[in-house]
C-alpha cells in the first residue's frame, strides 16, 4: 500500500498490471475499456428445440421419493451484480422466512466484467463511455453513456469547495481539487462519488480487485486529510453490526498507526509524502478480507467509488485527484469458477438452505434466466460475430435473444423471459400498455422460452393483474408457458425478503432440492408461486382421470371436474377459479386445507385454461397456481413430454 512516487516506477507498474490483466481476460468475455484479444469460448451448437415428444428434452430424474414442494427463490442478485446484496445478505433473508432453494442468477456481463469500465480522469466532470465499446454504443436510449462524478449529499457536510484544475496534472490536462473546513470537533468535510451509467465501474471483490488512485494532498495535519472511501456490499446482522454496507476508508493521515474497524467501517491509513503526488494502490478485495473476517471477505462489490477531504477543529484539507484506475486479476469464466466456490463457501453458515449456481443472461437481448446442469456464460465476442452488417439494433436484439435460447435449449436446459414489462421495479413510470406487452411477446412466440415471470405485484408500471392477463392470453395462443413467481432482489432496505411488495417466490414439486429434481419439476409445470410470508403450504389441481396441475391435456368430453386442493391458507381467505383468464368461481376458506370440485366447460375450438388464485380477505395477493390446459385435440407438434398426462405419486 505504500505510495509509489517514482515515475519510472509508476510506469512499471501499469505496464506489469496490464500484461497481467491481458493474460488472464485471455479466457473470455474481459470487455473492458480496451479489451484485450479473446478466445472464443466452445459450446454447443444452437438448435431449435423441438416441442414434438420424441424430440423433447429428456427428464432428468436422478432420486427416488414422492414430490413435495420446495420453496425456490428462482430470480435474485448478490456481490456479483449491481446492487448492494450480498450471498451472505440474501442467505440470511433466505433462512429467515423459511426458504428452502436459492437460485442465483446473477447478470452474465457483471461477472465476466464484458463493457465494463475502468478509469476516471478527472479532467471534467462528465467523462464519456469508450468509444470502442462497440455494444455499449448500441445500448444507449436517449443519451450517450457517461460516467460522472458527483457530490455526495449524506454525512458530515463542512464548507469548502472544488476545482478542475489545470496544470501539474498527474495523467491528462486536469486534475480535481477538493478543499473544507471543520470547526466541528469530529472529521467533516465534502466528498465526491464516481460512478458510471448501468454501474459498469462496479466490480466483485471476488475478481481480486485493487484500486489504482493519484493523491496530491495540499494541505494536510492530524486535522485534516484526504479519504477515499469505498462501499461494499451489505450483510446481515452480526458481532454487534446492523444490516447494512460495509465500508473500507483510506485515509492519508500520519496520526492513525494501525487499521481499526469501526462499527462496519474499517479504516486504513494509507503512508503518503505532502506536496507531492501519491501513485497509491489500494488492495481493496484484500482489505476486505482482512478487515472483516467474520465474514466471506469476497462476498463484496467495489459498490462505490468516494474521493474527497476531512477536516476538523477549524483546520482546512485540500487535495487534488488524478488518475483512477481499477485492476483485477480474474475476470470472463474464471470469476463463474470463482463465484460457484464462493456461494458453496458461504452457504456452509446456511445449512438449512439448498444454494444453486445459475445466471441471468441480460447484455444484449430481453433478460433471460437459464435453469439447467450445465450452465455456461455468453462469450459476447463470439455472439457478436454473428450480426450481419446492416442489421438493425431492434432486430439484431430479437435474434440475439433466440440465438441465446437456441443454445440452452440444445444443452437440455430450461430458459425464463424475465419482467416482462421491462427492468424497472414497483413504483416505475408505464413505459408500454399490456395490449403492446402482449402483441411483442404474441408475435415472437416468447422467443421460445420456456417459462415467464407471472408473479410481480408491481413491476414496470404494471400491477400483478396485468402479468396475469398477459400469461392467460399467451396461453389462449397455444404458447403454454410455466409461470413462476420472483422477486429479483437486488438487495437494500427497499428490496427485503419480508417487507418488498415483489417478495414471490415459487414452490416446485420435486423429489429433492438439487438441480435435476428441480428441472424435472419446472419442466412439468409443477410450480405454484406466491408471498411466502403469507403463505407456506401445498396447492395442486386434479381431475379424476389423475390430471395435475402443469399438465396439458386432450379432453373431447363437453366438461371436467377439477378438484382444487390447498393446504396452508386462513379462514377468510378467497379462493378463486379461473378459467381460460376468467373467474369462474369464488369461495371462502373455512380452515387451513381447502378442498372444492368445480365442472368446467371445456371450450371445443381452443385451449381451456384452468387455474386457482388465493388471496387474503383484505384482498392481497397471496398463492396463484400454475393451470391444467385441456386442448380439443392433439396439437400437430405433439405435446412436450414432461408436461402431458401421467400418474403422479
Amino acid at each position: 500500500m505504500t505510495p509509489d512516487v517514482g515515475r519510472v516506477a509508476r510506469v512499471t507498474r501499469r505496464l506489469a498490471a496490464a500484461a497481467l490483466a491481458a493474460l488472464v481476460c485471455a479466457a473470455c468475455g474481459g470487455g473492458s475499456e480496451q479489451p484485450p484479444p479473446r478466445t472464443r469460448a466452445t459450446s454447443a451448437p444452437a438448435v431449435t428445440a423441438s416441442t414434438s415428444p420424441s424430440a423433447a428434452p429428456p427428464v432428468t430424474t436422478v432420486s427416488a421419493g414422492a414430490e413435495r414442494p420446495i420453496s425456490v427463490q428462482l430470480h435474485v442478485h448478490g456481490s456479483f451484480s449491481e446492487g448492494i446484496g450480498s450471498i451472505d445478505s440474501h442467505s440470511w433473508e433466505a433462512t429467515d422466512v423459511g426458504a428452502d432453494v436459492i437460485w442465483w442468477s446473477d447478470h452474465d456481463f457483471r461477472i465476466t466484467g464484458h463493457g465494463h469500465v475502468s478509469t476516471f480522469g478527472f479532467e471534467d466532470a462528465t467523462e464519456p463511455m469508450p468509444s470502442d465499446g462497440r455494444v455499449i454504443a448500441r445500448r444507449k436510449k436517449k443519451h450517450a453513456l457517461v460516467k460522472v462524478l458527483v457530490p455526495v449529499g449524506s454525512g458530515a457536510i463542512a464548507p469548502g469547495g472544488s476545482e478542475f484544475v489545470a496544470g501539474d496534472a498527474r495523467e491528462g490536462e486536469k486534475s480535481f481539487r477538493v478543499t473544507a473546513t471543520s470547526d466541528t470537533p469530529e472529521f467533516a468535510g465534502r466528498r465526491f462519488a464516481i460512478i458510471a451509467d448501468r454501474s459498469l465501474l462496479k466490480r466483485p471483490l471476488a475478481t481480486e480487485v485493487t484500486l489504482l488512485l493519484s493523491v496530491l494532498p495540499e494541505q494536510v495535519s492530524s486535522d485534516a486529510r484526504p479519504v477515499i472511501e469505498i462501499t461494499l456490499s451489505e450483510h446481515p446482522p452480526r458481532e454487534g453490526l446492523p444490516f447494512e454496507p460495509y465500508r473500507l476508508q483510506y485515509v492519508l493521515d500520519d496520526a492513525v498507526k494501525e487499521p481499526v474497524r469501526v462499527g462496519t467501517t474499517f479504516v486504513v491509513p494509507v503512508p503518503f509524502k505532502a506536496g507531492e503526488w501519491n501513485d497509491l494502490a489500494l488492495p481493496v478485495s484484500r482489505d476486505a478480507v482482512r478487515g472483516f473476517p467474520f465474514i466471506a471477505g469476497e462476498d463484496n462489490s467495489l459498490f462505490q467509488i468516494v474521493v474527497g477531504v476531512e477536516a476538523r477543529d477549524g483546520a482546512t484539507a485540500s487535495a487534488r485527484f488524478d488518475d483512477l484506475r481499477i485492476e483485477q486479476v480474474l475476470s470472463g469464466t474464471a470469476v463463474f469458477d470463482r463465484q460457484k466456490r464462493l456461494i458453496d463457501e458461504v452457504a456452509r453458515d446456511y445449512p438449512k438452505l439448498r444454494e444453486l449456481q445459475g445466471v441471468e443472461l441480460s447484455w444484449i437481448g430481453h433478460h433471460l434466466n437459464e435453469f439447467s446442469l450445465d450452465t455456461r456464460l455468453v462469450d459476447y465476442a463470439e455472439l457478436e460475430q454473428r450480426r450481419p452488417e446492416g442489421e438493425s439494433a431492434a432486430d439484431w436484439r430479437r435474434r440475439a435473444t433466440r440465438l441465446l435460447v437456441e443454445d440452452i435449449h440444445a444443452r437440455g436446459g430450461l430458459v425464463s423471459f424475465n419482467h416482462m414489462y421491462g427492468t424497472m421495479m414497483e413504483g416505475a413510470e408505464r413505459r408500454a400498455t399490456r395490449e403492446e406487452v402482449l402483441d411483442e411477446l404474441r408475435r415472437e412466440r416468447v422467443f421460445g422460452a420456456d417459462i415467464l415471470e407471472v408473479g410481480y405485484r408491481d413491476r414496470g408500471g404494471h400491477p400483478l393483474e396485468d402479468h396475469l392477463w398477459v400469461w392467460d392470453r399467451l396461453a389462449l395462443d397455444g404458447l403454454f408457458l410455466v409461470g413462476t413467481g420472483v422477486s429479483d432482489s437486488h438487495g437494500g432496505p427497499s428490496q427485503r425478503w419480508r417487507t418488498d411488495q415483489n417478495n414471490f417466490l415459487s414452490w416446485i414439486w420435486a423429489r429433492s432440492p438439487e438441480k435435476a429434481d428441480l428441472l424435472d419439476g419446472l419442466r412439468a409445470g409443477r410450480v405454484f408461486f406466491g408471498d411466502i410470508v403469507l403463505f407456506d403450504g401445498s396447492v395442486d389441481l386434479v381431475t379424476p382421470s389423475g390430471a395435475r396441475m402443469g399438465q396439458i391435456v386432450v379432453r373431447e368430453t363437453p366438461s371436467e371436474d377439477v378438484e382444487v386442493r390447498i393446504d396452508g391458507l386462513a379462514s377468510g381467505d378467497s379462493v378463486r377459479l379461473i378459467v381460460s383468464g376468467e373467474e369462474k368461481a369464488r369461495w371462502t376458506a373455512d380452515g387451513a386445507s381447502f378442498r372444492k370440485t368445480e365442472r368446467v366447460a371445456l371450450d371445443p375450438a381452443r385451449p381451456t385454461v384452468v387455474r386457482v388464485e388465493a388471496w387474503t380477505q383484505d384482498s392481497v395477493a397471496k398463492v396463484f397456481s400454475n393451470p391444467i390446459t385441456f386442448l380439443p385435440q392433439m396439437p400437430p407438434a405433439g405435446i412436450p413430454v414432461a408436461r402431458a398426462e401421467r400418474s403422479i405419486p
